[in-house]
């Protein structure tokens, strides 16, 4: 997994990203599983972070609690993150939701799964981008398309109307990264982004 940053607020020492002493715990019928257990760690501006470690260790669910997605029987026990000095912890849902995707997006590792099945692959960017910005939708359906092309597909117009299922899992990765950034957040989780990928792409 690794954790990006992108040049903001420089000059005022402030990090990008601060996860002290993080603790996720998942209740289980047969008992407790600590799944993030005391995890710490710093991403100044402009740098990107390596987490490396085997199957299950835990990198998937520090990203998601970093966010705040944990879910049920997951739960964030304790810990701090703060992104560019502002605790994340102790925000209402409604704060939290207008800063996931703006400041703080993630590219999460399984793409065919993250994506809305009966949805547009062009309508969920679309929408993720009304969602955050004063923009028309046909504005914003001219941004998804362009945001489409950059990312390499020859149809972007094609690719709009298609649904996750008729699309290979590549795509699928691609589709996301290409959501992940389109507002061009200011710290990119991406966790395990290209793994689906030919080595080409």
């Amino acid at each position: 997994m690794a954790l990006s940053s992108v040049p903001w607020d420089l000059g005022t020492g402030v990090p990008a990203l601060e996860v002290a002493d993080l603790h996720t715990y998942y209740h289980m019928k047969f008992g407790l599983v600590k799944a993030v257990n005391g995890v710490s760690f710093t991403l100044p501006t402009e740098q990107t972070l390596g987490m490396v470690g085997e199957s299950g260790c835990g990198k998937t669910v520090t990203a998601l609690s970093i966010l705040r997605l944990v879910q049920w029987p997951g739960k964030i026990e304790s810990g701090s993150v703060k992104l560019f000095g502002q605790e994340l912890m102790s925000l209402d849902e409604e704060r939290l939701r207008a800063i996931r995707g703006r400041e703080v997006a993630m590219v999460f590792q399984n793409a065919t799964s993250g994506l809305n099945p009966v949805l547009p692959v062009g309508e969920q960017i679309q929408e993720m981008i009304t969602s955050h910005l004063p923009v028309e939708r046909q504005e914003a359906r001219k941004m998804t398309l362009e945001l489409l092309e950059r990312a390499g597909f020859p149809s972007a117009s094609d690719l709009y109307s298609r649904y996750a299922f008729q699309l290979s899992g590549g795509m699928c990765q691609r589709v996301m990264i290409t959501m992940a950034m389109a507002l061009r957040p200011k710290v990119l989780i991406a966790d395990e982004p290209t793994s689906s990928l030919d080595v080409t792409i």
